[in-house]
């Protein structure tokens, strides 16, 4: 849930914020975008991707996806344990669903729920660090950069 609140801006503008509860399974991660859809894709713990238009409060279900495997060793030390993480093109088209201080990964089309590409990062200390990965716009199209083995 988003409470209710207001925020001000760096031009000292108040910008309302309303609330907005979500139905079902617990949000794992959010991105902003600009879609068609509206200005928020959320992950949901069961994965479904949804999403939000923050001007009418509409929330649309895009798709269900697989997530990847989430570590479930006990006492994950010092550097925490693994989380999904959602990252985002900025038309919200395609997302990588990715395991923080993990090695896998994905790409999904959110019309579709296809993954278009399966991530590995490599077990180089993965359980460590994020997953490194993001959305760049290069020569006009959307690239994924990210970690490898």
């Amino acid at each position: 849930m988003i409470n209710a609140s207001g925020l001000l801006t760096t031009d000292n503008r108040e910008c309302p914020m309303h609330s907005l509860e979500m139905p079902g399974a617990r949000i794992v991660d959010v991105c902003a975008v600009q879609a068609s859809y509206g200005h928020l894709l959320v992950l949901k713990s069961d994965g479904e991707l949804c999403g939000v238009n923050l001007d009418d409060g509409m929330i649309t279900s895009l798709c269900s996806v697989e997530l990847p495997a989430l570590s479930s060793e006990e006492g994950h030390g010092y550097f925490g344990a693994p989380a999904w993480r959602l990252h985002s093109n900025v038309s919200g088209s395609h997302c990588a669903i990715v395991v923080d201080k993990g090695r896998e990964g994905l790409v999904v089309d959110t019309s579709s729920g296809a993954t278009t590409m399966h991530l590995d990062g490599g077990d180089y200390y993965e359980e460590t660090v994020p997953f490194s990965a993001c959305f760049i716009r290069v020569e006009g199209k959307d690239v994924l950069v990210h970690r490898s083995a």
